[in-house]
């Protein structure tokens, strides 16, 4: 969360005053996303099913093609 203070000058020029940043989120705190299956390299793929984000390690939805580049 970002927090920004200032005021309007008479040129209603905007000017700061302070800003501060408080990071108080992770992906695990979001309502509509389901951490429960990671491991290390998951990713995060839509389950139109559950209406969530799932993140796994294995993607298992023959209509998904990850392509990569060449190597």
């Amino acid at each position: 969360m970002i927090k920004l203070k200032g005021s309007v000058g008479q040129g209603r020029t905007i000017q700061a005053k302070s800003v501060t940043h408080i990071p108080t989120a992770s992906l695990s705190d979001m309502a509509d996303v389901d951490v429960s299956n990671r491991e290390d390299g998951s990713i995060i793929l839509w389950d139109s099913a559950s209406n969530t984000w799932k993140v796994q390690g294995e993607v298992k939805n023959p209509l998904v093609s990850i392509v990569g580049g060449t190597f």
